[in-house]
């Protein structure tokens, strides 16, 4: 193999440099949207065990919606929540 002639290797670190000030310069231009984008991904990942755990309390013989918490069930398998009965019966 033919060594790197280092022209090519300033070529391609300028390239590198150029496409990570691009990437700085519109996250700081955005960066009022991605703060919101960050938030809620932090919320959502800590919400998905907290919504698992609530779908297993019941008070009173009465359990958590399933509106709420179909998403947080791992085991079930329909994308939605229309087969309610289905849904609290296959509960662990």
């Amino acid at each position: 193999m033919e060594r790197e002639r280092s022209v090519d290797k300033l070529a391609r670190y300028i390239l590198y440099g150029f496409a990570f000030a691009l990437i700085f310069v519109i996250g700081w231009y955005f960066k009022s949207v991605l703060v919101y984008i960050v938030v809620a991904a932090v919320v959502s990942l800590v919400a998905k065990p907290v919504m698992h755990g609530l779908s297993k309390v019941e008070i009173k013989g009465k359990v958590l919606p399933v509106w709420p918490s179909w998403q947080a069930r791992e085991s079930d398998t329909t994308n939605a929540p229309s087969g309610q009965s289905d849904y609290r019966s296959n509960r662990a």
